[in-house]
């Protein structure tokens, strides 16, 4: 699980940082289960085979960015905070890429169109783009003033004090939960693309060796010297609202669907930082079915969760032999 995951973000920052590898803590939600030092070599091993093809990715990936990066700025170079959004879809070498500006009069927009939704008697629709058009888009949390920070702070019941970094934060996450699963309609979008605070792009990379293009440089046996990558950003052919709009909705699904997955949730009202003890044990046992007396338990109870415990520290240690072995083997 971890070389589908989280090694791709080690492998990266561990270059960044220019460290040697990881150290990774095995726990689960009672206890540290033991530790394991992974060197970079052995993260490069694990997802590419060998350190030389994960330098060429890490090399092509950085500048693939810079050039995204750079050409997109300098079309929107008039804006302050721009979002940034990446499509794979089905293609091995394309990548959609919608930059989108939020406009200063979002909220003047969001209403206008829920006025027509109104006519429509689409009501839903009306309340959801109202509540949008009331709330202050993320990235104009940055810009606000000490002044305006306080009233928004004030009007969605945060406490105001602290530092300014902090307070934007808190701010910043109220919104997101606030506007969470809302998507604007499609012809939000439309305006936006028709007016310029939306573009679409496709980003191409491609290998060649030897002046030859290549469609599955890990397979090639030659110096990594030898290969070229081609790197292309163009200003993408179709439009687009439609699909950035079908894009959104459907994050915004899958967002919904991992937030409902088995999410253990405290009472209403229970502040979900500090819960109030009561609740908290009248929610687990709502859960668990069962009475929790002192802090481990019973006596019983206790005996049962050392020899579970026990039994896991067992499965990580033959865990932790057999991969020293093989290693161990392997290099000799």
């Amino acid at each position: 699980d971890m070389v589908r995951s989280t090694f791709l973000k080690y492998n990266f920052q561990v270059r960044i940082g220019a460290m040697d590898g990881v150290i990774i803590a095995f726990h689960n939600t009672r206890s540290v289960l033991g530790y394991q030092y992974v060197p970079l070599s052995v993260i490069d091993y694990f997802l590419y085979g060998g350190s030389e093809v994960a330098d060429m990715m890490f090399s092509v990936g950085v500048q693939s960015l810079d050039k995204i990066l750079t050409d997109v700025v300098t079309e929107f170079h008039d804006y302050e905070s721009l979002i940034v959004t990446f499509n794979a879809g089905d293609h091995l070498h394309d990548i959609d890429i919608y930059v989108e500006s939020v406009p200063a009069d979002r909220s003047q927009r969001l209403r206008d169109i829920a006025e027509w939704h109104k006519l429509k008697d689409d009501e839903e629709t009306y309340e959801k783009l109202q509540l949008m058009a009331a709330t202050p888009h993320w990235t104009e949390v940055d810009g606000m003033s000490e002044e305006v920070l306080t009233d928004e702070l004030t009007k969605n019941g945060l406490d105001v004090d602290g530092v300014e970094k902090d307070r934007k934060a808190r701010l910043e996450g109220k919104i997101m939960q606030t506007l969470d699963g809302l998507v604007p309609p499609k012809a939000y979008y439309e305006d936006l693309e028709e007016e310029g605070y939306l573009k679409r792009y496709a980003f191409r990379m491609a290998s060649y060796h030897n002046g030859r293009l290549v469609h599955d440089p890990l397979k090639l046996t030659c110096k990594k010297d030898n290969i070229c990558s081609y790197i292309q950003v163009d200003p993408h052919k179709l439009a687009a609202a439609g699909a950035y709009h079908s894009h959104m909705a459907k994050k915004a699904e899958q967002d919904e669907h991992k937030l409902k997955v088995n999410r253990f949730t405290l009472g209403e009202g229970a502040d979900s930082q500090h819960p109030p003890k009561v609740e908290y044990a009248e929610a687990r046992r709502k859960k668990f079915g069962h009475k929790e007396t002192g802090k481990g338990g019973t006596k019983k109870k206790r005996e049962v969760a050392a020899a579970k415990e026990n039994e896991q520290l067992g499965f990580m240690r033959n865990l932790a032999n057999r991969y020293h072995r093989h290693h161990h083997h392997h290099h000799h």
